[in-house]
């Protein structure tokens, strides 16, 4: 049976150590589907009136044992808007290349090109960013004996005080993936299937509305109410859920007042042994160093 290194995660370890830094071209290359759905509504009615839909793929590959290189490509866009009956769909041929910086509780940092991003200054990497939180566990869980407790997360929303839970769940097993064997570090007292649970305190994150919406209109001044999320860990699957609500304004036209729903999925689809050399940031490459907590503009950090 392989064991496999999912090294997004300090928390999940392996039956034996398969990362070498010397020899990455081995290493598994995992695939995710990635899926961000957006939709506002009046507050009077709450069938959606506009819907954003996000659809791209992602793959990873292990550099070292705390940093992961990972490429989005695929995209595809849709948007409807449902009281003027129109819609339109954009696929987007370019990648996105950036590395996932670990520490004990999660992601330390993002390293992004410079050039990986067209949307505004402020929110150059809003959508990097919420992938990678959804590959954030966000705590030491060797600091916390209990299943359930609060503790500080750092996330897009700043540093969060947040409701962490532990339970176990039946998984299926996958039967293309019956050599694949994934173990969390609380293996030895839960089994394999685990669910991660995490509520965060709004009214006690540092920056609660600096949140990325895939909808970027800066004509909408948005209001996080609530944000929760789940981590699905089997011994062969992975999947990862943030559903994000609030209350949003419009500011170029008459003041018109609704709420807003986005949801965030990234689901392992396949891990496969690499055909062919990872890319990698060369010494020459222009990139930023940003966190998930943080804003990023021309290369200065917000502090």
């Amino acid at each position: 049976m392989d064991a496999v290194v999912i090294p997004y995660f300090l928390a999940l370890t392996s039956l034996s150590a398969i990362v070498n830094d010397t020899e990455t071209r081995n290493e598994p290359i995992y695939t995710y589907a990635v899926e961000v759905d957006f939709s506002r509504s009046s507050e009077r009615d709450f069938q959606p009136d506009y819907a954003l839909n996000l659809a791209s793929s992602l793959r990873c590959q292990a550099r070292n044992a705390s940093v992961l290189s990972c490429i989005l490509e695929n995209r595809k866009m849709a948007l409807f808007n449902f009281k003027r009956h129109t819609g339109f769909e954009r696929i987007q041929t370019g990648k996105e290349f950036f590395e996932i910086d670990y520490n004990e509780a999660g992601v330390e940092s993002l390293r992004v090109s410079t050039t990986a991003s067209t949307t505004s200054s402020d929110k150059r990497y809003g959508l990097i960013k919420t992938i990678a939180s959804q590959l954030n566990v966000g705590t030491d869980f060797g600091k916390h004996k209990s299943l359930a407790f609060s503790s500080k997360e750092i996330s897009t929303f700043g540093e969060c005080e947040t409701l962490f839970t532990v339970s176990t769940f039946p998984c299926e097993e996958n039967a293309r993936r019956k050599n694949l064997q994934m173990r969390t570090v609380l293996y030895e007292s839960l089994g394999g299937s685990i669910i991660l649970r995490k509520r965060r305190n709004i009214e006690k994150c540092d920056r609660p509305n600096d949140v990325s919406l895939i909808e970027n209109d800066e004509s909408v001044l948005a209001t996080v109410t609530s944000s929760f999320s789940e981590m699905h860990f089997c011994r062969d699957s992975f999947e990862s859920l943030t559903v994000i609500e609030g209350k949003a304004v419009t500011l170029n036209e008459e003041a018109r007042a609704s709420v807003f729903r986005q949801t965030v999925k990234v689901r392992l689809e396949d891990v496969g042994r690499a055909v062919e050399e990872f890319p990698s940031f060369t010494e020459d490459t222009a990139t930023d160093t940003i966190y998930l907590h943080k804003d990023v503009d021309n290369n200065d950090l917000d502090t």
